[in-house]
């Protein structure tokens, strides 16, 4: 079997890597939300501080707003893997005297 350059030597070898990413992806809003969270709590709670002085809470809330961001990202991008693996995973190799 052919081996390009990124070690793939099937199609089942790329479904099985976007499927991953795209179980990955299916997480990051909840750890991005966990993490915003967090923040908004230690916060409330006086438990942060900016290491240079600034402004805690602009940190905290610049910090949640780019989170947010990430979180619909990350929505997308699972969106994405979902289509791109129902096409992959219909897709085989090709054996030494098949057709193309």
């Amino acid at each position: 079997m052919w081996a390009g350059p990124e070690g793939y030597q099937e199609p089942a070898d790329v479904d099985a890597v976007i499927g991953s990413l795209a179980m990955l992806a299916a997480c990051l809003p909840q750890a991005l939300a966990q993490a915003d969270r967090w923040l908004c709590e230690a916060l409330d709670a006086h438990r942060v501080r900016h290491d240079q002085g600034g402004d805690v809470a602009h940190g905290v809330f610049s910090a949640s707003l780019c989170l947010e961001d990430a979180a619909g990202a990350a929505g997308n991008l699972f969106g994405f893997l979902r289509e791109a693996r129902a096409h992959s995973s219909h897709l085989a190799g090709l054996d030494g005297g098949e057709a193309r």
